[in-house]
């Protein structure tokens, strides 16, 4: 970010021009390393936030819109996995790969409840239990955001009217 200012200045009243490109390298960039910080601390937010969300529902209160497809988790049943398909067959099948980024993302959210149970029984302390699962609950986070980010673009697509867009 640091370069991108110098190159701007450089420039004099041509670095703030949108001909120049610099401005849109800044823009993407600026905003990078003042956002909340890092890509692990924000997988790590998001990651409480599935946590404290499902302890919440759990307790009988709704889960928030996005995580709605959470549900399958309250029941402890063997969560359905996508049917076996010929994958190369499938592969740009939007609505196949929106049901398996959902299953990939429950699965590995159900990964993170059970590991922070099981070392919250074994050290009795909610910080110790947080801390040991750590990879886990990177891993839940960044498989809910891919997902949510694919459900949401595959939402997007179904509006369009077009049907030479839409495939």
């Amino acid at each position: 970010a640091n370069g991108l200012e110098d190159l701007r200045r450089s420039c004099g009243g041509n670095g703030f021009l949108h001909s120049s490109g610099i401005s849109l390298l800044s823009n993407a960039y600026l905003g990078v390393a003042t956002a909340e910080g890092d890509y692990v601390l924000l997988y790590l937010l998001c990651g409480r936030f599935l946590l404290t969300s499902y302890q919440k529902a759990k307790e009988g209160k709704p889960f928030p819109k996005t995580l709605a497809y959470l549900k399958p988790l309250l029941k402890q049943k063997k969560m359905k996995a996508p049917k076996p398909i010929d994958f190369a067959s499938r592969v740009k099948d939007l609505e196949f790969l929106v049901e398996l980024f959902r299953y990939n993302a429950l699965v590995s959210i159900r990964r993170m409840l059970r590991r922070i149970a099981a070392k919250f029984s074994e050290t009795s302390s909610t910080d110790e239990s947080w801390r040991a699962s750590l990879i886990e609950v990177m891993e839940a986070a960044k498989r809910h955001c891919a997902f949510l980010v694919l459900e949401r673009f595959y939402e997007q697509i179904q509006t369009i009217e077009d049907p030479k867009m839409q495939s």
